[in-house]
């Protein structure tokens, strides 16, 4: 977006008066054509992303941290000292899903719901969140032209909803809102409270004085706050997660504490993904979440709610691309090799509910542990489309679950959401390298020079197995010493076909879809997932029996918790926060992970060099970047 403005933005911001942490004058925003009002938005944001830096958080582990029973209080640990920084990153905006369930959450009464139903087409008009870059999409900062015009008709759409009912308008403002002429006390009273929860704390007295001008204009009550909503909707304050808390870290440089409502904050999106509730404001309001026993409190309650599922729910999604399947293959080779299995979308979406249901059952519903989750056999899947292929009865959801048949099927590599592919053909490369990456955390980038052909499939040979033919295409010391690092993972899974049914012997179909016989499946390989000489596996059961015990797996797990919570990559700096991470998992289990980031001082405090805070503003600068 900054880009779009690029080296005018003091011009921009300077000619016109805009400043970043004010409201503009009602009388410019609300009387200048609509493509200076877009203008002056833009350089708004423009503005912010250049003067406020990364939210960044102290590498040093919290004093105490909740203990592995969700009953007892907290523990203490062991001090990791670090005074190094984490580097200044771009200013963190809403994500898509974080906006659309404020906007749901800010107009939760039954009056005022229905005003997103005529911006419901410009909300889908945002662009999608993440890309080939981002690891999870809250990582995806990018804020485009397209984001800012949504922004401004989304916020002028629902503000002409809510002041063309007095309905909606009774029921945001008050009965005294609908009078046709101008209640200033009913109007200041509702500034003052909507304020609050569109900005997530009580505005300041500059901050209120803009609106206080725009009462005296003397145009129709409805106008003014048709203007108010509008101002107050399109306020970086609302799209942005911004952060001003100007008490330094007592012996912590660069560190400094965040206020009560930027935690209610920070709380609030972690676990709920929206903004916070009543009671969490009510919280920072009265100094109760400034209290150890009053945030504790909030973080019992927040992470036990039935929301918190939800954003659980999502980081295994994003972490396990879950929701980067295409869909399944229409033609005849496929609908050959599927059988009597309804290879259909609802059967993806079964398989993808499995995992939460697995990952729900071991978070929230019975204590477990990240061991536990690789390596569990039991059936929970209460999908009669996936019981079928699987060869089992689905669970009722009550009863103690079943076990799957020994040496089958084992923890989460082993269900059909990991292992289902687009096509008949499984392709163990893909299988390796995506285990390698996701939960070994192993970039495993392609060499910058491929030789020809290399992308290409394997050539199809009837007498050979999936796993022959692939091993023969990369059976030269160019190609072994990059494959060798995750192709025999993949190996190691080729006792499941590519819908995840578990096999002993391949059928082998030709690109038509012919059969053209049968192999015996070979899924002994050797793997390194931790430093050393390496482990032989036979099959999918004893992999998931050496990722399960890998301290390299269960760091990584940890670590892209990190990623998702801080929206961002890990940095050398932030080396505590990680360790105290991978202990909170170690002893509390993978509800202890969940809740107990939020008592990091990470989560707790912001870093930002000081003479970042502020930086002067020339033609030259660079839009979006901390000098």
């Amino acid at each position: 977006m900054c880009a779009i403005v690029g080296g005018g933005v003091s011009i921009l911001v300077n000619s016109a008066g805009f400043l970043a942490q004010d409201l503009k004058p009602p009388e410019l925003r609300n009387g200048a054509p609509r493509f200076l009002r877009k203008v002056a938005a833009l350089a708004d944001l423009c503005l912010l992303a250049v003067c406020f830096g990364c939210n960044r958080a102290p590498a040093q582990p919290a004093k105490t941290v909740v203990s592995a029973s969700r009953n007892q209080p907290t523990q203490p640990i062991s001090q990791c000292q670090s005074s190094a920084l984490p580097p200044d990153g771009p200013l963190q905006r809403l994500s898509v899903r974080e906006y659309k369930n404020t906007l749901a959450d800010l107009f939760e009464k039954s009056a005022l719901h229905s005003v997103l139903e005529p911006v419901s087409m410009d909300l889908d008009e945002l662009p999608r969140d993440g890309d080939a870059e981002a690891r999870f999409s809250n990582m995806d900062q990018r804020t485009s032209q397209r984001h800012v015009d949504t922004y401004l008709k989304v916020a002028d759409g629902i503000a002409r909803a809510i002041v063309g009912s007095d309905e909606r308008l009774t029921a945001l403002a008050g009965n005294c809102a609908v009078e046709k002429e101008l209640d200033r006390a009913c109007f200041t009273r509702f500034v003052s409270d909507f304020g609050l929860r569109v900005k997530r704390r009580p505005l300041g007295e500059s901050e209120q004085a803009p609106f206080m001008q725009l009462a005296s204009a003397k145009d129709p009550a409805r106008t003014v706050y048709q203007r108010a909503i509008t101002e107050l909707l399109a306020s970086p304050d609302f799209l942005f997660h911004i952060e001003r808390g100007r008490t330094e870290w007592q012996g912590h440089h660069g560190w400094y504490e965040l206020t009560p409502f930027e935690l209610a904050s920070r709380l609030s999106y972690h676990f709920w993904q929206s903004m916070p509730d009543a009671e969490l404001l009510r919280a920072a309001a009265t100094g109760e979440l400034a209290t150890e026993a009053g945030y504790r409190k909030q973080v019992e309650r927040l992470s036990n709610h039935h929301r918190a599922r939800s954003t659980w729910f999502r980081f295994f999604r994003e972490w396990l691309q879950l929701e980067d399947f295409g869909g399944f293959a229409l033609d005849r080779a496929f609908n050959n090799f599927v059988g009597s299995i309804e290879a259909t979308p609802e059967l993806y979406r079964d398989a993808v509910w499995e995992v939460e249901q697995l990952v729900g059952y071991y978070t929230f519903d019975t204590p477990g542990s990240f061991r536990d989750l690789v390596l569990s056999d039991l059936i929970v899947t209460r999908s009669p489309r996936l019981a079928k292929l699987y060869q089992v009865e689905p669970w009722d959801g009550r009863s103690v679950p079943e076990h799957f048949p020994s040496k089958e099927r084992s923890g989460l590599l082993t269900r059909a959401a990991l292992l289902i592919s687009a096509n008949h053909a499984t392709n163990p490369f893909r299988r390796g390298a995506f285990l390698k990456r996701r939960l070994l955390c192993d970039p495993i980038k392609p060499p910058a020079q491929l030789p020809p052909g290399a992308l290409s499939l394997p050539v199809f040979e009837k007498n050979a197995t999936t796993r022959e033919r692939y091993k023969k295409k990369v059976d030269s010391a160019s190609c072994r010493g990059c494959h060798d690092k995750f192709s025999p993972y993949g190996y190691a899974l080729e006792a499941f076909d590519a819908l995840g049914r578990y096999r002993q012997i391949e059928r082998i179909l030709d690109e038509a879809g012919e059969y053209q016989g049968k192999k015996r499946i070979d899924a002994k390989a050797r793997v390194h997932i931790d430093p050393g000489e390496g482990v032989t596996v036979d099959g999918p059961v004893e992999l998931s029996r050496a990722i399960a015990s890998s301290p390299t797996a269960m760091s990584c797990f940890a670590q892209q918790y990190f990623r998702f919570t801080f929206r961002r990559m890990e940095t050398p700096a932030d080396q505590c926060t990680l360790d105290e991470l991978s202990r909170s998992l170690s002893s509390g289990g993978l509800f202890g992970l969940y809740r107990n980031v939020a008592f990091t001082p990470a989560f707790r405090h912001r870093a930002l060099a000081p003479e970042a805070s502020t930086v002067a503003l020339t033609p030259t600068s660079k839009p979006g970047a901390t000098p």
